[in-house]
């Protein structure tokens, strides 16, 4: 853990992805990260979480890395991830955990994809 890797920050969804997304319905929570407290989280769906406010601290179960997030840094997480996560200095951070609805499937998605191609 005293390695620190950028190798996981993105800040868009890439090529295919980001066609078969743009029409899945999100969900998106906000929540605070506190000075002096830290918090854990197991990841239910593959999501990406974003910084804003003050750089973060991130540590993954099973990873040789730490990584350090900037405002504005995203990164992208994976179902059944244990995370922690922790503030750089006596200001709160803001984050964002944005995923894909979990029961929206592929049928769906090619569905919704018609649709839109009717306009």
């Amino acid at each position: 853990m005293d390695q620190v890797s950028q190798q996981s920050v993105s800040s868009s969804l890439s090529g295919d992805e980001a066609g078969v997304f743009a029409r899945c319905p999100r969900i998106t929570i906000h929540f605070s990260v506190v000075p002096l407290k830290t918090v854990e989280w197991r990841v239910r769906a593959d999501s990406e979480l974003q910084v804003k406010g003050a750089c973060v601290w991130l540590t993954r179960l099973r990873s040789d890395y730490d990584h350090w997030l900037l405002p504005g840094d995203t990164i992208r997480l994976k179902r059944g991830e244990r995370i922690w996560l922790s503030v750089d200095g006596e200001m709160s951070a803001d984050v964002a955990v944005t995923h894909h609805y979990a029961g929206f499937s592929s049928r769906m998605s090619r569905w919704f994809g018609r649709l839109a191609s009717l306009r």
